[in-house]
C-alpha cells in the first residue's frame, strides 16, 4: 500500500503535546515549576514575618504564590504552544511537515519526504499511538511518523491506512507476555 498525504506546523506540535503528555521527565519539569517556586518564595515570606518584617511584604508574597499555583496550569498549555511555535519558526520544519509519502508493506514501512527517506521494519516499530484524528507511528522510542487523517483527501483512505499499520504492527511485533 502507497499512500500521500501533507502535515502541518500544527501537527508537528500536537505530536510534540502528545510525547510531552506520555514523559516523566516533562512531568516532573511541570510540577517542579508550579510547587518549588511558589513554595520558595511562600518560605521566604514566612521568614519575612518571622524575624518581623513589615507585615505587608510577606501578605503580598503569599499572595502572589497563590495566584501563581492556580494560573500556572491554566496557562502551561499556552506557553507550551507558544515556545514551540517559535522553535518551529527559528528551526524550521523542512522534512517534517508538507508532502509525505508513506510506502506500508506487510515487512516494512517506508516514510519519504522532500528531503529524507526512511525505513523501518515492523518488527522494529516501538509503538503505534491512534489518538483518532492522528496517528504516530514511532520508528525510535522519541521519533514518530505522524499520520493526520486531515491530511488525507478521503476519510476512507486514512481509515484503511490505520487499520492497515496496526495490522502490520500487530503481525510483525514480538510476543510479549506481560
Amino acid at each position: 500500500m502507497e499512500v500521500a498525504y501533507q502535515t502541518t506546523p500544527e501537527d508537528f506540535i500536537a505530536y510534540c503535546r502528545h510525547s510531552f503528555r506520555r514523559s516523566r521527565t516533562i512531568l516532573y519539569s511541570w510540577l517542579m515549576g508550579w510547587i518549588f517556586l511558589p513554595l520558595g518564595i511562600a518560605l521566604f515570606a514566612l521568614w519575612l514575618f518571622l524575624v518581623g518584617w513589615d507585615e505587608v511584604l510577606p501578605i503580598l508574597l503569599l499572595g502572589g504564590s497563590a495566584c501563581y499555583l492556580i494560573l500556572y496550569p491554566l496557562t502551561y498549555r499556552l506557553w507550551m504552544d507558544l515556545y514551540l511555535r517559535s522553535y518551529v519558526g527559528e528551526k524550521g520544519l523542512k522534512g517534517i511537515v508538507g508532502n509525505i509519502r508513506l510506502v506500508l508493506t506487510k515487512d516494512s514501512l517506508i516514510e519519504i519526504t522532500e528531503i529524507t527517506r526512511s525505513e523501518v521494519l515492523w518488527k522494529n516499530v516501538h509503538r503505534i499511538d491512534d489518538q483518532g484524528d492522528n496517528m504516530y507511528i514511532y520508528v525510535t522510542p522519541m521519533l514518530a511518523a505522524i499520520v493526520p487523517k486531515h491530511g488525507f483527501r478521503f476519510e476512507e483512505e486514512y481509515d484503511q491506512v490505520k487499520a492497515y499499520v496496526k495490522d502490520c504492527y500487530d503481525r510483525n511485533r514480538p510476543f510479549d507476555p506481560r
